[in-house]
């Protein structure tokens, strides 16, 4: 079954019109004219176009995450970390031509990204804002008039101590 989709998924690449697009757009036309009469063969092509060739995507964020996480930022947690990564790693668009290219400061989607965050903070029962860190208050306490302060409590044991 997957070989006769096979050659005859070969016998449509071949007409001269689909000959002429490069390998990506050949792929993605032939994943949504042909999803339904080539299906096996190009679930199998969707795999296999999944599957990294080499590391250097890997060795490339490694290196973002160490251009990032610097000395002066060594005390950076993980999500902080994660959250300037993918800042750094979104922060491009793709030109007419299909290349990345860096996004300028004043193109970036600030709004919008900030939107999402938030949404995503309500999503988890999160609050935002300045109530987001705020410390709980402080509990008072009664004390008793005869006790004596901690400090001179400590200080008369530990000369207690040396004696």
């Amino acid at each position: 079954m997957v070989l006769e989709q096979w050659e005859d998924l070969k016998a449509e690449i071949n007409v001269p019109t689909l000959r002429t697009l490069t390998f990506h757009q050949l792929w993605a036309n032939m994943l949504v004219q042909y999803a339904d009469e080539y299906a096996l063969v190009l679930r199998l092509v969707v795999i296999s176009l999944l599957i990294p060739a080499d590391t250097s995507e890997c060795e490339r964020i490694f290196s973002l995450m160490n251009d990032l996480k610097t000395a002066e930022r060594n005390s950076m947690g993980q999500q902080n970390l994660k959250n300037l990564m993918l800042w750094h790693i979104m922060g491009y668009k793709t030109d007419a031509e299909g290349k990345k290219v860096k996004m300028p400061c004043c193109d970036v989607p600030v709004m919008a990204i900030l939107k999402e965050f938030r949404s995503m903070a309500f999503e988890n029962g999160g609050t935002l804002g300045r109530k987001a860190h705020r410390a709980a208050a402080v509990p008072k306490y009664e004390y008793e008039k005869h006790r004596a302060p901690v400090k001179a409590a400590t200080s008369a044991a530990s000369s207690a101590a040396d004696e």
